[in-house]
């Protein structure tokens, strides 16, 4: 069933609605996330509320593709910061995905909303793995440091692929963004110098 307000993608009030459910999904996973905590956060009646999304798996989907292009367009701006040394943009990048895993999620629903997520819409999270990866390829190879490794059989899609999956193991066994940071920091350095 759709409702008339699923139709107005841009409206101010349906923006809202997706950014205070990602922050509730977050932080309590889908399982426990119920309308009218949705409802509270962004300010809207449970009626309004249904009025842009008719069930919580849909408002879900919505709030994972607004999660998805919102950590994307942050990503694309830090690649795009030339006052950022290499380590620091590709750093960057990988924190603008990852680093709300520490800030927002309890460890508790992290698993939980993850599994939530895959069932819901797996391709946006392959397309999220993808455009990810596309940006540190792009990254890398601007600074030469594919040319390098490409001289030693590696391509630069292996490299990026390499560096997204240390960034998953990391954030999987850490349990603060610092610790994070410091991880893939060495992650980093390791894949920017020559083999």
């Amino acid at each position: 069933m759709n409702v008339k307000g699923t139709r107005a993608p841009g409206s101010p009030q349906r923006e809202a609605i997706l950014k205070a459910a990602t922050a509730i999904f977050l932080r309590y996973g889908f399982k426990k996330t119920s309308m009218d905590d949705v409802a509270q956060a962004a300010g809207v009646s449970r009626q309004g509320l249904y009025l842009y999304f008719d069930k919580k798996d849909v408002l879900f989907r919505e709030a994972l593709q607004y999660l998805v292009s919102f950590y994307i367009s942050t990503a694309r701006l830090v690649a795009e910061d030339g006052n950022l040394s290499l380590r620091d943009r590709l750093l960057g990048v990988f924190e603008a995905v990852h680093g709300s895993a520490f800030q927002s999620a309890s460890p508790e629903h992290a698993f939980e909303l993850l599994q939530s997520a895959q069932s819901a819409d797996g391709a946006l999270l392959v397309q999220l793995d993808r455009d990810l990866m596309g940006i540190v390829a792009a990254l890398l190879a601007e600074a030469g440091a594919a040319d390098r490794w490409e001289q030693a059989g590696v391509t630069v899609g292996e490299l990026s692929e390499q560096l997204l999956m240390s960034a998953k193991g990391i954030k999987a066994s850490v349990d603060t963004l610092t610790a994070y940071r410091g991880k893939m920091l060495t992650a980093i350095r390791i894949v920017t110098r020559s083999p």
